[in-house]
């Protein structure tokens, strides 16, 4: 993934060879993109090692517990 100097557009690539540009939306908007797209992921739902622990927390703070809250 590489994001834009603006912040405004996120370029990713999959395993299985799609690109995908996306354009728009504050940061709040992207992590929720992210979070939500690894919600279910197994490295996620089973966080054994820190970046994956870390990600988690992130999203938890910043995304899950505003979902709550709605």
């Amino acid at each position: 993934m590489a994001v834009s100097p603006d912040g405004q557009t996120l370029f990713s690539g999959d395993s299985d060879g799609n690109l995908r540009l996306w354009r728009g939306g504050t940061w709040r908007d992207w992590l929720a993109l992210c979070c939500n797209r690894f919600r279910y992921h197994p490295l996620f739902k089973n966080a054994d090692h820190e970046p994956f622990i870390s990600a988690c927390k992130v999203c938890e703070e910043y995304v899950w517990s505003q979902e709550q809250q709605l």
